[in-house]
């Protein structure tokens, strides 16, 4: 019986935000005497920041230095999970200074977090047309193309974001996510260990590098980027997720469950953990175990597809095929896929439902016709049903595909 092993983040490099604080044109506000205000409206921490912009925004103070505490302030605001306030931040800054390119870009990422892509795409066009040289905008613009799964017409942005500031941690991280995600392993690297001359400390290269290596395989250099990570930011639980997946890769379960294990004590509502970790033991043949952490992943996300599917696995490998059936069942309705109609056929197999498993597995290779598994089963239906012929028509074509199939 075939399954789906679910990894954490095969696609999980962090996105960084090319915005920034424009506190340039606060010069006038500090020359009346608002200095204080002024250095915190500046600031990173939005119970300082926010307070200390409302003040500069209520002043007569000029219209560019109002503008600024309200890009300022709506920075504050995305630091505070608040992309509405946010938002609304920037469309004030840009309404006193339309050609207010920080919160132009600022307010692009808002939008593009918003999945507004033609607006985001909008104001970093503007953006660019008020200054062509601004490294920020150009890595944006890239960032907005990474996420809509256009990797290749995001790179020319970050070259050119680099070529204007070589200093840029952002577009050098995400181009090697760009890079990352086509196979570019060698190029994703290098672009990370620039990244990591510029800022030694800078957890996400590590982390992102760790990614790198991991798909090309070199689970212990992927492992030691993670064990980095960690030790710079112990208390993250998806830094022991992303290690524990690569000694996963690497076939050391045990080192992977204590992984797994650690992530869920710091996250217990991350479904992503249980369904890991619930792999692994059904991997195992603790099916038990396996079964209870994908009803916990059932529990957290009620449309989890995979979970369904994984725990009729762990059902049926068990014996118990009314119950794998319903989870089969559930995972079909939320997300149609070969891989459950061919489950769900080969319990209906196990069970002597010969035209039910028949039916299943026929949508089976309809969705996938080079599938040696579901053309063998279905052999084995046919046989069973009478229809000697066809099914061994069908084993023979399964072998064909893959000759070890059904040994």
């Amino acid at each position: 019986m075939r399954r789906m092993i679910f990894l954490i983040a095969p696609l999980a490099g962090i996105l960084l935000s090319a915005g920034e604080r424009g506190g340039r044109d606060l010069s006038s506000f500090t020359n009346r005497g608002g200095g204080a205000q002024a250095q915190q409206c500046n600031g990173t921490d939005p119970a300082q920041v926010i307070p200390a912009c409302t003040a500069i925004i209520n002043s007569s103070t000029t219209a560019p230095a109002r503008s600024t505490a309200y890009n300022n302030r709506g920075l504050a605001h995305v630091r505070q999970n608040d992309p509405d306030d946010a938002l609304e931040d920037f469309d004030h800054a840009l309404e006193l200074d339309p050609k207010n390119v920080r919160a132009l870009v600022n307010r692009g990422n808002i939008r593009r977090q918003l999945d507004d892509y033609e607006r985001a795409f909008a104001d970093y066009e503007q953006a660019l047309l008020i200054d062509p040289k601004d490294s920020g905008a150009y890595t944006a613009r890239g960032d907005a193309n990474l996420r809509r799964d256009k990797p290749d017409v995001a790179i020319p942005d970050y070259d050119k974001a680099i070529e204007l500031n070589p200093k840029n941690l952002a577009a050098f991280v995400n181009r090697g996510e760009a890079n990352r995600v086509q196979g570019f392993l060698d190029k994703a690297i290098a672009d990370y260990e620039a990244a990591l001359k510029i800022d030694s400390k800078f957890v996400t290269a590590y982390v992102d590098r760790g990614f790198a290596y991991t798909d090309g395989g070199e689970y212990d250099r992927g492992i030691a980027d993670f064990d980095r990570a960690i030790s710079m930011v112990p208390n993250n639980p998806a830094y022991f997720n992303h290690r524990a997946t690569a000694y996963e890769l690497k076939g050391d379960h045990t080192r992977a469950l204590a992984d797994f294990d650690r992530a869920i004590k710091l996250d217990p509502q991350n479904p992503e953990s249980f369904m890991s970790r619930g792999n692994i033991y059904e991997r195992r043949g603790d099916f038990d175990r396996a079964i209870t952490d994908f009803d916990q992943v059932v529990m957290l996300d009620s449309t989890y597809a995979e979970a369904f599917n994984n725990r009729g696995s762990a059902f049926a490998k068990k014996g118990d095929y009314d119950r794998a059936v319903a989870d089969y069942t559930k995972a079909i309705q939320l997300r149609p896929s070969a891989e459950s109609y061919s489950n769900r056929g080969l319990a209906y197999v196990k069970t002597g439902k010969y035209a039910l498993a028949i039916k299943d597995l026929d949508e089976a290779v309809k969705r996938d016709p080079r599938d040696a598994v579901s053309l063998y089963n279905r052999g084995v239906a046919k046989q069973n049903s009478g229809d000697s012929t066809a099914g061994a028509f069908d084993i023979d074509k399964a072998r064909q595909i893959d000759p070890k199939v059904g040994n």
